[in-house]
């Protein structure tokens, strides 16, 4: 008889198993990862980069603050960073006062959904009527610099998510772009393919548009016909919702399986449009858990800067300190503080606080990336029926392990794994182990002594 193993559930992981989502509220401590905050500031520098360079073409637009990532975000990183800098006579503020000036609930989801309108904005920004051709040419621009510097960083920080979330093990930088370049074409055709069937129904509905400049019947067999570019525009509304609603489900989609754009593409409409309120559930979960947990986040830093500024105010005074907090961050300073200090101390200054607001931007999207990976799991999981340890891990097809080094009863059962499965007469339902030694003891007594070899 078998020895039945019993096993003691933990309440944890008993409520994991009932209620999925809450795997989210592993985002915030995930989302600070090293890793993943190096990612996120490099896929930021190049992103900023290849603005830089785009407002640099001859059919980008005048306006060029408008357009530019650094200004856009300039005020409320001064917001968030001058929580505990701004007095009016030269003090420090004081730390009770710090939370009636920390940004609003609104001003927190437009800055933890930035990830996501980097490329959602010049998305919708193609659609708009009356465009010039130099409107078209820098909406595609920034679209496709989105999609590629995401797909490579924004893949690579869920990949290393995503096998935290499996706990399958760790990877490193390099593993993790490793895989992002490696699975470029699928992350870019992930999005691609919407677009392309968006474009498919463009065409067509321009078809029926030509039909208005026959002479005299034309604008007549149009309005008659108008029920067909209707019935187009529903079919494009619905797949420029889902592209825009799914393209990081693609992205997560990707880093997880490893496999192709359409089965990218695929995936995150089923798990969307099969699952709407469960998808809805969970961006609503991860909005208001980001509001707090940033929050959390913006306390901390803003009593560093705090108990900082006190700390040196009472050596070098409160002036020179109040001084070097009005730094530029991307810009010029004000002339109060330039005649107070020199300029090496103000650029000094100023290049620390523009590191805090990077790594301030970084989280975003690291914890962007995060929740979005945890919530792909959740839905997979409801839909497919799909255990959350699985995913795709290519060194365990050539025989390496991907996780940590295993040690007793888990060493022990990769090794007789390792070894082979076992012979047909053990794995048999219909044989049991004392039917196969009889047959083997009867086919002694038949060969007699001379049937051995």
């Amino acid at each position: 008889m078998a020895l039945e193993e019993q096993f003691y559930e933990i309440p944890a992981a008993r409520w994991r198993r009932t209620l999925p989502w809450l795997r989210l509220f592993r985002g915030f401590r995930m989302s600070l990862d090293a890793r993943k905050l190096m990612l996120a500031v490099l896929g930021l520098l190049v992103f900023w980069a290849g603005q830089w360079a785009f407002d640099r073409l001859p059919f980008s637009p005048t306006a060029r603050q408008a357009k530019d990532p650094v200004a856009s975000t300039d005020a409320w990183l001064r917001s968030w960073l001058g929580l505990a800098v701004e007095t009016s006579s030269g003090e420090p503020v004081p730390v009770a006062s710090m939370p009636a000036s920390f940004p609003g609930g609104a001003e927190l989801l437009s800055v933890l959904t930035e990830p996501w309108r980097q490329t959602a904005s010049p998305a919708v920004s193609l659609t708009r009527r009356n465009q010039s051709w130099s409107d078209v040419a820098w909406g595609w621009t920034n679209l496709v610099w989105a999609l590629v510097v995401w797909a490579v960083f924004g893949g690579a920080i869920a990949r290393i998510a995503a096998l935290d979330v499996a706990g399958r093990g760790s990877i490193g930088l390099r593993g993790a772009l490793r895989h992002s370049t490696g699975h470029l074409v699928s992350y870019l055709g992930g999005p691609l393919l919407p677009i392309i069937g968006f474009g498919i129904f463009w065409l067509l509905s321009l078809v029926v548009g030509l039909v208005g400049h026959i002479p005299s019947v034309g604008p007549t067999l149009l309005g008659a016909a108008w029920f067909v570019p209707l019935c187009l525009g529903v079919l494009q509304a619905l797949i420029l919702a889902g592209a825009l609603l799914a393209w990081p489900l693609m992205y997560c989609t990707i880093s997880v399986e490893g496999s192709d754009a359409f089965d990218a593409m695929s995936r995150a409409y089923s798990y969307l449009f099969s699952r709407p309120w469960q998808a809805a559930w969970l961006t609503l979960l991860s909005a208001l858990y980001g509001v707090v947990v940033t929050l959390f986040l913006l306390a901390v830093v803003a009593a560093s800067m705090h108990l900082a500024q006190w700390s040196v105010s009472t050596s070098f005074g409160a002036d020179g300190v109040q001084a070097l907090t009005e730094a530029p961050l991307f810009g010029a300073s004000s002339p109060a503080a330039e005649a107070a200090l020199p300029g090496p101390a103000m650029a000094f200054a100023g290049f620390w606080r523009q590191i805090v607001a990077v790594l301030l931007l970084g989280y975003v999207h690291s914890f962007f990336w995060t929740m979005s990976t945890i919530a792909y799991f959740v839905l997979r999981h409801a839909e497919d029926a799909t255990p959350f340890e699985q995913m795709y891990v290519p060194s365990e097809a050539s025989g390496r392990t991907a996780g940590p080094v295993l040690s007793g009863m888990a060493a022990a059962e990769r090794r007789e794994q390792a070894a082979g499965s076992p012979s047909p007469a053990e794995t048999s339902p219909d044989v049991s182990p004392d039917r196969t030694a009889g047959d083997a003891g009867d086919a002694a007594k038949d060969a007699g002594p001379g049937g051995a070899a």
